[in-house]
């Protein structure tokens, strides 16, 4: 009918989208496809995510030993999905501003699955329980870092 049409897929992806620096103060924004006519008038609103939630302290083993075997688990296993030093770009949730009940379930969570149908890989057969533990007080540590700021 004598229109034209442009097609644009946005939103927050890819590598980058991984370990990219994350300032908006939210998470998981939906990508969306929009299509445009030419010469046309229509406001569009922007793209939202979820707020990230209010830190909240949680206590975790400090020792230096530990969290630096947590590190190098944690960025072996964890930082290429996560971001690197326990904070994400915004694509995946930030794991430093996970509940205290999912510090709670973790094992059950990286080592047994509980989380597949979220996109969360079993690594059961790939870290043990001490690593877990080690990456839960690793990511804990960042969280009091992050709350000190």
């Amino acid at each position: 009918d004598g229109k034209q049409y442009v097609s644009v897929l946005v939103g927050w992806g890819g590598m980058n989208g991984l370990v990219g620096d994350n300032h908006t103060g939210q998470y998981k924004a939906k990508g969306r496809l929009w299509t445009f006519v030419l010469n046309g008038d229509q406001n569009i609103e922007p793209v939202r995510g979820i707020p990230l939630p209010e830190l909240t302290p949680i206590e975790f083993d400090n020792s230096p030993d530990l969290l630096k075997r947590g590190a190098n688990v944690y960025r072996s296993r964890c930082m290429v999905c996560h971001g690197p030093e326990a904070a994400s770009s915004g694509m995946i949730a930030d794991l430093r501003y996970a509940s205290e009940a999912t510090f709670g379930n973790i094992q059950e969570i990286v080592r047994k699955g509980a989380y597949t149908s979220l996109g969360m890989p079993n690594l059961g057969e790939f870290v043990s329980e001490e690593e877990v533990e080690a990456v839960k007080n690793f990511v804990l540590s960042k969280r009091a870092a992050l709350m000190e700021k």
